[in-house]
């Protein structure tokens, strides 16, 4: 096996263990990594990698392992330095002047053709791009893809891709999934794409203390986990006729034997008093006899459906709450022959009324981000008018509307969420930040609860503003997913939305698409 681990612990610096004892060997083919926002998926991926250290256990890697991270740095630098080509190009061009080091040459090994291998990896993109084009002018989903495809080509023994699906379109997600179903690596794959999880070819589903591995793709996993639960349910309810007839039985034997008692005192006439105590004393054993099989059988069913309900027991549900009141279909903003600063060169003519639930799409690099820009007035189109001036609500790929360096509930607070904390710990709650997580600083959250903090703070407007939504869905796990889609279906004021997860856009029910063209 290129990549295995057994006996894995992850204490967090505030003490807090993350997951312990976890053991798995990773095989041939494309592996899924899955489990609820916050369980420990990025951090796993960061252990296997090398770039934290384990609390305790061993991991052995055997060949070459490449690692993408799911937040990769936005690097201000070109393309080559996005990459971590900067040093390795460097010395091929002192070695080529003739003014080289030992070191150069070290770097240089294995790498003689990096020049030509980059070249060709960069004319296959479907965008325009150079070694020196800076990282800054593209788009998310460009940088996703470039950066993507030099882990591919690198064709690694093992590697692992955190949320490589974040920010690609729908022609980035297929060309992934074409990707994953070509490389000869041994890759580990944390996504919650419905897509790419069913062309995996084994599941890992992660929990604090142990990691469940079910062979196959997604849906032959939830076939399995169907099974189980409903042996699951079909023991609990076993167990709950066996505690009904014990308690019944219990009864019974508690009214018998009183009934004896009431018999024996009749018929006890003048016995004498020696007897009559040894009488009651052996009444009494009987009786504490029985009872303490009652209670032996009664702890015992106990037990049993502990566990069963422990095995059933799922992490309570993510919990978003649109205002449902809006006021009448007014004009939010209107385009008027608009040609936006980046991205597409077409002329915009676009009407947003308060209360329509717009789908936003179009390639990576169309300008959809820019769109968005536009309409808040932070960036000015090359020409025409945009109109009007309702309020509207953002949110951005990065969660921009959070400090990062305060907790979830002093974010909360900031934004005057709720009445108090104790209402603002609840809500907190319903997304699965429940006590000393409320108070961890944003930055050490996951995607995913990132992400669910700052839906709180969009869900919480009164007003029921138009909603911008840069790719809500990044991140969050199947089952907030689902609950975010549920709860944009109930929102009266309207949005626009980017996504390109089309699982998650066929539950929505959108009024109007607008496509955005290439450049």
């Amino acid at each position: 096996m290129p990549l295995h681990f057994s006996q894995l612990d992850y204490q967090l610096p505030d003490g807090r263990t993350l997951f312990q004892n976890l053991s798995a060997s990773l095989g041939r083919g494309v592996t899924a990594l899955i489990g609820p926002n916050g369980v420990g998926k990025s951090a796993l991926c960061e252990l296997l990698a090398g770039d934290r250290s384990a609390s305790g256990g061993r991991i052995h890697r055997d060949g070459a392992l490449y690692y993408l991270p799911q937040h990769s740095d936005r690097s201000t630098g070109d393309v080559s330095q996005c990459l971590g080509l900067t040093q390795i190009t460097r010395a091929l061009e002192r070695i080529a002047s003739g003014d080289y080091s030992d070191q150069d040459l070290c770097l240089a090994d294995g790498h003689w053709d990096l020049n030509v291998r980059l070249s060709a990896l960069l004319e296959a993109l479907p965008f325009a791009v150079s070694a020196q084009t800076p990282a800054g002018t593209l788009s998310g989903g460009q940088l996703a893809r470039l950066r993507l495809a030099w882990a591919f080509a690198l064709q690694p023994d093992v590697l692992i891709l955190d949320e490589p699906d974040n920010h690609l379109d729908r022609g980035g997600r297929q060309w992934l999934a074409d990707q994953l179903a070509l490389t000869t690596s041994s890759v580990l794959l944390v996504s919650h794409d419905l897509g790419l999880l069913r062309g995996c070819s084994q599941i890992w589903q992660l929990q604090p203390k142990a990691i469940i591995s079910f062979q196959g793709n997604y849906d032959d996993m939830m076939a399995t986990q169907a099974r189980e639960d409903l042996a699951v349910q079909r023991g609990l309810e076993r167990v709950d006729r066996s505690l009904k007839l014990q308690r019944q039985q219990a009864l019974r034997n508690e009214q018998s034997a009183r009934q004896r008692a009431r018999q024996g005192k009749k018929r006890i006439g003048s016995q004498p008093k020696v007897l009559l105590d040894a009488m009651r004393d052996k009444a009494t054993k009987a009786r504490q006899g029985r009872a303490r099989q009652n209670d032996a059988k009664q702890e015992q069913l106990q037990r049993q459906r502990a566990c069963l309900h422990q095995r059933q027991q799922v992490m309570m549900k993510t919990r978003f709450t649109f205002t449902s009141q809006a006021s009448a279909a007014k004009v939010v903003r209107r385009l008027e022959r608009c040609q936006l600063p980046f991205g597409s060169s077409e002329l915009l003519d676009i009407t947003l009324r308060q209360g329509q639930r717009v789908h936003l799409q179009g390639a990576n690099g169309s300008g959809k981000s820019t769109l968005m820009k536009l309409l808040q007035g932070i960036v000015t189109p090359l020409q025409g008018k945009v109109l009007g001036k309702a309020p509207l609500r953002y949110l951005d790929q990065h969660q921009g509307l959070l400090d990062t360096t305060l907790s979830s509930l002093e974010n909360l607070a900031c934004w005057q969420v709720g009445g108090d904390d104790s209402e603002r710990r609840t809500r907190l709650a319903g997304i699965g930040l429940r006590r000393n997580d409320a108070l961890r600083p944003v930055s050490e959250l996951s995607g995913g609860e990132t992400m669910k903090v700052a839906m709180l703070l969009l869900s919480d407007a009164d007003s029921a503003p138009f909603l911008l939504l840069d790719e809500p869905d990044n991140h969050l796990d199947l089952e907030a997913k689902q609950v975010l889609s549920q709860a944009l279906n109930s929102y009266r004021g309207g949005y626009l939305l980017i996504s390109h997860d089309a699982g998650f856009i066929e539950t929505l029910s959108l009024d109007h698409r607008i496509t955005l063209k290439g450049e």
